[in-house]
């Protein structure tokens, strides 16, 4: 019996391991995407910096002004995708709380429009509403991947420079963000997928594997495995669809609006609004009357 309990306990002891050492590789795996997207960003705007500076070389006409304010533009884009990725490598611990579900979510006010600063691109539309949306509790860091890898995705694998609009917005308690982005290579493969949301699984890649310089071809197939790993902790979801048209990537998840001591008190009615207030009780007239006179109406 004694052996028996040893054995039991060094096979627990042997699970327990193989459980840890699986979540570190999924955790690896986290951190090697995301260091990967923004290398891969900044990596392309190497390329660019290099190409004008060598049309600058050969016909000195082509530096002008505005070729100057591009060039600032990339270095200034450039230092943001070098820190972001750096941010990535020193949330390594962070990683490792998520993939062994010991992360709680850290919610804090948030101004979501703050996202569309840190985005950069040409190709983007964003759609927002309402158009002021109010600060919201949010874990910032897991709203940004999100948000991130679902802009890679749709440049990564949708047409090859075109619009990629972007839709946030608030309804009732519900926060939606919407990604559409063109037809790319394959995308009736795609189409005709039976399960969409397949892609959501770990180590699914849905393209094929090409040379080097082809899009997407270093991806590891965790992107979208990632996005619905930071929603679940959100009590969110990831739903992906492939039509015709395109592909529509939607996020949803619950939020709560932060509303300040200094929200309620700078809050006015806008000018010209109409209050109809219609009770049939004396009562409930006289305690109508002076709830509006208490708020000023």
């Amino acid at each position: 019996i004694e052996d028996r309990i040893k054995r039991h306990k060094a096979e627990k002891e042997l699970l327990k391991q193989q459980v840890a050492r699986e979540k570190d590789e999924q955790a690896n795996a986290f951190d090697r995407h995301e260091t990967k997207n923004g290398l891969l960003s900044a990596s392309g705007q190497v390329e660019t910096l290099m190409r004008i500076h060598r049309e600058a070389e050969t016909d000195s006409t082509l530096y002008k002004e505005e070729h100057r304010e591009e060039v600032y533009t990339l270095y200034s884009d450039l230092a943001y995708d070098l820190d972001q990725t750096l941010q990535t490598v020193l949330s390594n611990a962070m990683t490792r709380e998520i993939i062994h579900n010991t992360y709680k979510p850290k919610l804090e006010p948030y101004d979501i429009l703050t996202a569309k600063q840190r985005i950069k691109g040409d190709n983007y539309v964003w759609n927002i509403y309402p158009r002021h949306i109010p600060e919201i509790m949010m874990d910032e860091s897991l709203f940004f991947y999100i948000l991130r890898n679902g802009i890679s995705n749709a440049n990564k694998y949708g047409e090859l420079n075109g619009i990629i609009t972007i839709s946030i917005s608030i309804k009732n308690t519900n926060l939606e963000v919407k990604i559409d982005n063109l037809p790319g290579d394959n995308h009736n493969k795609l189409i005709s997928l039976e399960n969409h949301n397949i892609i959501f699984e770990r180590g699914i890649r849905l393209h094929e594997t090409g040379p080097s310089t082809q899009r997407g071809s270093r991806s590891a197939g965790d992107g979208a495995w990632i996005m619905n790993t930071c929603a679940k902790l959100l009590d969110g979801s990831c739903n992906i669809h492939f039509n015709e048209t395109g592909t529509t990537f939607i996020f949803t998840t619950p939020v709560t609006t932060c509303v300040t001591n200094e929200d309620i008190i700078d809050f006015a009615f806008p000018t010209n609004t109409c209050f109809y207030l219609i009770d049939d009780s004396r009562m409930q007239q006289k305690m109508l009357e002076r709830s509006t006179s208490n708020i000023g109406i």
